[in-house]
């Protein structure tokens, strides 16, 4: 669903620029919902409420927008830089940094950031996880899990669904009494945010 905000006149404040740890300000506004083949007034910005990609204060955006043609001063954007350059491995360090410390992860764990999303999950899980001659566990709660499921199949001996809520049109998730876990299985998968079905 994406919604509109139109800013009324009264609430026409001019915009601060926000720090790093201050939250971001908005402008007064009221929402409309956006119909199919209706497209915003120029200078009116959507705000979407899907499941994946949202709003970004605009803030940021400009930001982004500046960095991408002169990242930092640096005369190019980062999509021209070496990945190897001491400018990209500085952003690389950060971002490895403020990721430890926004999720605690330990310093005995590796950090890897690699391309791809949830498809490229459910075969690294397995590759990662178990072999060839392994069961695993899958919880189908929808589209995401299905598609897990039906990977590990390609790959394990058996990749076992130990529990569905497809009679349920994926609303719910199995309780765990219900779930039937194979003995020795290597790992059990579950997603518990479907974005798909919702």
């Amino acid at each position: 669903m994406m919604m509109m905000p139109t800013t009324t006149a009264a609430a026409a404040a001019p915009t601060t620029r926000r720090s790093p740890t201050s939250a971001p300000r908005m402008r007064a506004s009221r929402v409309v919902v956006a119909r199919a083949g209706k497209f915003p007034a120029p200078g009116d910005r959507l705000y979407n409420f899907s499941a994946g990609p949202a709003t970004l204060p605009m803030d940021v955006l400009e930001d982004i927008q500046r960095d991408l043609v002169n990242y930092k001063g640096t005369g190019m954007s980062v999509l021209e830089m070496s990945h190897r350059g001491k400018d990209f491995m500085e952003i690389a360090a950060k971002a490895e940094s403020d990721l430890r410390a926004l999720v605690g992860i330990p310093e005995n764990y590796k950090v890897l950031f690699l391309q791809g999303g949830a498809s490229t999950m459910f075969a690294s899980n397995v590759h990662n996880l178990a072999g060839a001659d392994d069961c695993a566990d899958y919880v189908v709660t929808g589209a995401w899990s299905s598609k897990a499921q039906k990977e590990g199949a390609k790959m394990l001996a058996k990749a076992n669904v130990a529990a569905s809520s497809k009679e349920s049109n994926f609303t719910t998730i199995p309780d765990v009494k219900d779930w039937k876990l194979t003995p020795g299985a290597k790992f059990v998968h579950i997603c518990s945010n479907e974005t798909i079905g919702g």
